[in-house]
């Protein structure tokens, strides 16, 4: 599955900030429009689908992007498993 730019939700980034952050929400949380909510300005998020492979979504958009300084992923999971 190929991400869109629809995705893309918060894509303004801040030219004060130099840093290039990427959050990764899954959007089988079941707040994840809360969560994405309070995503800080300049900061660029995508929704990750449940019905396809979040590890291939996340790595169609770091394929795009270059130079990113941090990247948060928001999901569920266990220690050390990631759902």
């Amino acid at each position: 599955m190929k991400l869109s730019p629809s995705i893309i939700k918060n894509s303004s980034l801040v030219t004060s900030s130099p840093l290039k952050t990427l959050v990764f929400i899954d959007s089988g949380i079941e707040i994840y429009d809360v969560l994405e909510m309070g995503v800080f300005q300049g900061v660029t998020t995508f929704l990750i689908h449940p019905e396809s492979d979040g590890i291939f979504q996340i790595s169609q958009v770091l394929d795009a992007w270059s130079d990113v300084d941090s990247i948060h992923i928001l999901s569920h999971g266990d220690p050390g498993t990631l759902y």
